[in-house]
């Protein structure tokens, strides 16, 4: 139903919701499913009190100590269309942080947090599902894993592609 609730966890007990964070509908009403999948949850990040979460055709930043909505990053697609997030993670820069998020389309979109605004859009390793994205702080390299068993490393200062291979399924036996 679009909602984050926010539980606290101490000495064993789960206390609350503490905090509900809720995805507002685009728009004029639409047909039942289209607005069920608009606010529905598709990725989670948090940092430093920070809560990011993903949905179709946009992405919402709040911040954990007030609950307070803070930016929108709107995904780039169309009403028929919309992109979906799929995975985020938030790249700290030497001047400010950025909003990497992979796409159910297997594009990889950059925001600058701050501002909102859309740094940089690109096809990570083809038209599959980007299912994982991972910041390296000692390397400043962002890795992105594709659905189809792609995993693509990334310069965050450039946004070079610095090295894809193959991620082969570990099975047990």
């Amino acid at each position: 139903d679009g909602a984050v609730l926010v539980f606290g966890l101490e000495n064993g007990t789960v206390r609350g919701p503490i905090r509900s964070f809720e995805i507002q509908e685009d728009g004029p009403s639409r047909e039942a499913a289209a607005a069920d999948l608009t606010r529905s949850v598709t990725a989670l990040h948090l940092y430093q009190g920070r809560l990011f979460a993903g949905s179709s055709g946009r992405c919402t930043y709040w911040t954990l100590g007030d609950g307070e909505l803070q930016r929108e990053f709107h995904l780039p697609g169309t009403d028929e269309q919309p992109a979906t997030a799929s995975s985020l993670v938030v790249v700290p820069q030497e001047s400010a942080l950025r909003l990497w998020v992979g796409l159910d389309n297997g594009q990889l979109v950059v925001f600058e947090v701050e501002t909102g605004m859309l740094v940089r859009s690109f096809s990570c390793c083809g038209p599959e599902m980007v299912s994982a994205v991972a910041f390296c702080e000692k390397t400043s390299a962002v890795f992105a894993l594709s659905a189809h068993k792609r995993v693509s490393i990334w310069d965050s200062k450039t946004f070079a592609c610095l090295q894809k291979y193959p991620a082969e399924l570990m099975t047990p036996g």
